[in-house]
């Protein structure tokens, strides 16, 4: 849990830092076209539009963010949250294969793929059934054994103990 705050910490300051720049304010633009903000027929009216668009370009940066950070597992094997926690990804025979950390990240960051990919594409459905299926895979968290790491035959393990962090289950 500590790994995943860290990360949730680092992708809204990257948001942050990047909202000055013109990917944060393309990220705000690609949401008026998406949300139809500028439609009188949309059903996003009121204050809602209002809060968020006065806030844009940092709301609106936050997906990409987090796959930009939470995206290195695929590459270094660990986040940077994982990385300060002391935790490693890893598969049956002790290394996760590239296969195995590209699809736990596609898995894990499917709400923030769904929400990217609905703003570039101004498909504002694409980013609902991203952020509902995102939800379900954050809400696996909190069992034993999280969704993107069943699906993918991987475990956590605390480099710096040795230990298994979700030890298999003893049947």
């Amino acid at each position: 849990m500590a790994a995943a705050a860290i990360d949730s910490l680092l992708g809204l300051g990257t948001a942050l830092l990047l909202s000055g720049t013109p990917i944060g304010r393309f990220f705000a633009e690609r949401a008026v076209v998406m949300l139809q903000i500028d439609n009188p027929a949309s059903v996003w009216k009121g204050t809602l539009p209002l809060i968020l668009g006065a806030f844009g370009e940092v709301v609106y940066t936050v997906p990409f963010a987090v796959l930009l950070i939470v995206g290195t597992e695929a590459v270094f094997d660990r986040s940077p949250g994982k990385w300060l926690s002391g935790l490693r990804i890893v598969g049956a025979e002790h290394h996760a294969t590239p296969r195995q950390l590209c699809g736990r990240a596609a898995i894990k960051l499917v709400g923030a793929w769904g929400c990217v990919v609905g703003l570039l594409t101004g498909y504002w459905p694409a980013a609902a059934v991203g952020l509902i299926f995102g939800m379900v895979v954050v809400a696996s968290i909190l069992s034993s054994r999280p969704l993107h790491d069943a699906w993918t035959g991987v475990r956590l393990v605390n480099s710096r103990l040795g230990q298994l962090k979700n030890p298999p289950p003893l049947l």
